[in-house]
């Protein structure tokens, strides 16, 4: 805990050992600016995660910012925030299962169903939490159908 700090050439060989190394060193040096106009190509994202970077007191241009901003960005997208939340409590949420498949989805989260209603939530053969959404009363979509219901509609 108190040890002197390892040299700089102790930590270069360290990441020189290890696969990605170098890439992520250069993250961890990569400014805010620099990493959110290589990933992001709207301005709005950019800015979005950029108020989040300032929240944190990095500046854009601080060194250590692109690293920070990738783990606030990869929170939102695999976590992500409740796109709303029903009259139950339960929030809806758009995520995308792990995997080859790339389809965005919109949906609860098991967690939660299992605090309001255990008995819509089981488990399949290797341990995974199944929602049953028509004990809910709810309709599973992918993001372009979410995006494509009409405004009125609700997801019942």
């Amino acid at each position: 805990m108190n040890a002197p700090p390892e040299s700089l050439l102790q930590e270069t060989e360290q990441f020189v050992r290890q696969p990605h190394g170098f890439d992520q060193y250069r993250a961890g040096l990569q400014t805010y600016r620099s990493w959110a106009n290589e990933h992001f190509e709207r301005e709005e994202t950019r800015l979005f995660i950029g108020g989040w970077a300032c929240h944190v007191s990095m500046g854009p241009d601080d060194a250590g910012g692109g690293h920070m901003a990738s783990l606030f960005a990869s929170l939102l997208q695999d976590v992500g925030n409740p796109l709303m939340r029903l009259d139950n409590g339960l929030g809806l949420y758009r995520f995308r299962y792990k995997g080859s498949d790339p389809t965005l989805y919109v949906g609860v989260m098991a967690q939660e169903v299992q605090k309001i209603d255990p008995s819509a939530v089981s488990r399949d053969h290797d341990g995974y939490l199944l929602v049953d959404y028509d004990r809910l009363g709810l309709k599973f979509m992918t993001w372009e159908e979410w995006m494509k219901r009409s405004v009125g509609e609700g997801v019942r």
